[in-house]
Formats: structure tokens, C-alpha cells, sequence
């Protein structure tokens, strides 16, 4: 009984380390050598010399601030690094409608989504956004039509509600042009009656 208790105790223990590990420094990135000395480098500019170990070593390579210029943060030991990389663009986005419908529930990750669209098209207004309203392959050309325009229209006027400005939205329906899944049952269908939200 003992020796089965223990053996379950160290599967356990190894299961929350492995588990930390995993969300530590595979979900959440928080491992890497960069990581941590951004972190630092953080804590140095915020004025809190704790992280460097002590204030002889918080000042050091700092007094040459004012020769950086733009695009340069002062660290620890160094003159200079880059600021960070270019704002990375929000990827392909959908929502999905029910049949004959041309309005859908906006949920808090499209609505985070938004913003994030919103905040690219802040830093740069050069490019824009593509709405493409779609239909499955059911009823009259007319109605398939109809619903992909309704469809791109709503998801225009909600971007439009999150900040990002009209005239940077291409709004327009494909009909059932352009499936993204087999119309021939009920799940491809669902499938399709969707807006794709990307970058131009």
C-alpha cells in the first residue's frame, strides 16, 4: 500500500512539473533567454534596480541615453537594442450565420478581434480590411446573393462600432461561390454561411 501511495505521489509531482513547463515555457513563452531579458530590461527602465542585482549595475550603460536616437532602448551593460518587431497582422477571421439570416451574435473573441483590427489599421492606415460575406448553396441565386451582402454589410457596421473607419472596408457578397466546405450536408452548409474578415 505504502509503495503504491509513494509511486502515485511522483507520478503526480512529475505531472505538475511537466505541466508547469508546458504553460510556462511552451503556451505562454516565458522561457526563452529574450524573454526574460525583456523582462529586465522592463524593470531597468521602470527604475527598479532589483533587477540587475544591485545600482552600480542598474546605471551602467545608460549614461549614453541621449546618443541612442529613435528605434533604441538603453539596457544594462549595452548601449542600445532595436525596438520590437513591426506589429504582426490579425489573420483570417469568420463568423458564422444561420440559414437566412443576414445578423449573428457577436461573441467577446470577435469583439477582441475587432480591436486588434482596429489597433493594426491604427499604426497602419495604408492598408485595409476585406469583408466577404458568403452562402451556403440553398434557395434561389437572388436570396444566395441577398444573404452575402447582409452578411459582409453587419460584419462592416460592427467593425465600423469597434473604431476602424468605413472608408478602409471592402465590404462585398460572394454568394455561393466560394464554399469553404462540401454543401451536400447540413455541417459543410453551416460551413459556409460565414464572413471572412482579412487584411489587404
Amino acid at each position: 500500500m505504502k509503495n503504491a501511495i509513494v509511486l502515485w505521489s511522483v507520478l503526480l509531482l512529475l505531472w505538475i512539473a511537466g505541466s508547469a513547463y508546458v504553460y510556462v515555457c511552451k503556451v505562454r513563452k516565458a522561457c526563452d533567454s529574450e524573454v526574460a531579458g525583456e523582462l529586465a530590461n522592463d524593470k531597468l527602465l521602470a527604475g527598479d534596480s532589483s533587477a540587475a542585482g544591485s545600482d552600480a549595475v542598474a546605471g551602467e550603460g545608460l549614461e549614453n541615453v541621449e546618443e541612442l536616437g529613435a528605434g533604441a532602448v538603453p539596457v544594462a551593460g549595452e548601449t542600445a537594442l532595436p525596438v520590437a518587431e513591426e506589429m504582426a497582422a490579425p489573420g483570417v477571421h469568420k463568423l458564422y450565420f444561420d440559414f437566412n439570416k443576414g445578423v449573428s451574435v457577436i461573441s467577446n473573441e470577435d469583439r477582441a478581434y475587432f480591436n486588434s483590427l482596429n489597433e493594426y489599421l491604427t499604426e497602419f492606415s495604408d492598408k485595409r480590411v476585406s469583408v466577404v460575406g458568403h452562402s451556403d448553396n440553398k434557395g434561389p441565386e437572388w436570396a444566395k446573393e441577398k444573404y452575402g451582402e447582409l452578411r459582409a454589410q453587419f460584419v462592416k457596421g460592427k467593425l465600423i462600432e469597434a473604431g476602424v473607419a468605413s472608408e478602409a472596408i471592402d465590404a462585398y457578397g460572394e454568394s455561393d461561390r466560394k464554399p469553404a466546405a462540401d454543401n451536400s450536408s447540413e455541417e459543410g452548409q453551416a460551413k459556409n454561411r460565414r464572413t471572412e474578415i482579412s487584411i489587404k
